[in-house]
């Protein structure tokens, strides 16, 4: 439910109270949910980069990465936005830490592609430096 009330705030342009929803309900997911929880910890430290809090959603994106065999194309797709997120923002010490690691976690497309073990398993190619 806290998911649905985050979503409906986002949408009406709460986004403070949005990211308050987001993460009360992160905290009350079972843990079998382990795909939806990568999914909305990248929507999470997406809001919250949009607000300011650059070092938060360091922190929530690099949780997606240790979610342990997840393999989903939307997961792929917040890791996308992750790096293309992250790329502005080198400079500081948490972004780049994060965006390093993404980097040597981005491995060649194969079956199964998608996160495996918090390994990259679709090949985005190296972004420039």
């Amino acid at each position: 439910m806290n998911y649905h009330i985050a979503q409906v705030r986002y949408a009406l342009g709460d986004k403070r109270n949005s990211i308050t929803a987001m993460e009360q309900a992160d905290r009350v997911r079972d843990a079998v949910y382990r795909r939806a929880r990568v999914r909305h910890l990248g929507a999470l430290a997406e809001r919250k980069l949009e607000i300011g809090h650059l070092e938060e959603a360091c922190s929530d994106w690099s949780r997606t990465l240790d979610d342990p065999a997840v393999q989903s194309g939307r997961c792929d797709n917040r890791f996308d936005t992750m790096m293309k997120s992250l790329k502005p923002h080198r400079r500081n010490p948490h972004a780049k830490a994060l965006y390093e690691r993404c980097l040597r976690t981005t491995v060649v497309d194969g079956p199964g592609a998608g996160y495996s073990g918090g390994t990259r398993s679709r090949s985005m190619g190296r972004p420039d430096g």
